[in-house]
């Protein structure tokens, strides 16, 4: 075999093996750790409030803004009203959600010893 098939055949194999690890270990790994990642948005105890901070804005007006910050906040799958309080240039989110039902350490915002 000549230099040139040779080298060709080991570029495929490296492709090959390559394509193996991405589809077998990296991707699956990423997807795991994102899954992961969005669990601890969901939990008031781990989320993590920087992408939240992205919303900041001293505007109180914008709507698609605190819409947005909103959605960002974990316990978004419970459903809520707000009250804005402009003068303080403050928000009071008041959820839709029997007490009973959630966790009192999502109620109390501690975690249990």
């Amino acid at each position: 075999m000549s230099r040139k098939n040779m080298l060709i055949i080991v570029l495929l194999l490296i492709g090959i093996g390559g394509m193996i690890a991405l589809e077998g270990y990296i991707k699956p790994r990423a997807h795991a750790q994102a899954i992961q990642y969005e669990a601890e948005q969901n939990d008031p105890m781990t989320h993590d409030i920087r992408n939240s901070l992205s919303f900041a804005s001293p505007y109180m007006g914008n709507a698609g803004n605190f819409i947005n910050l909103n959605a960002s906040l974990p316990l978004r799958e419970i459903g809520r009203t707000f009250q804005l309080y402009p003068e303080e240039q403050t928000a009071e989110l008041r959820f839709q959600a029997v007490a009973g039902a959630l966790k009192e350490e999502k109620l109390n915002g501690v975690s249990p010893v």
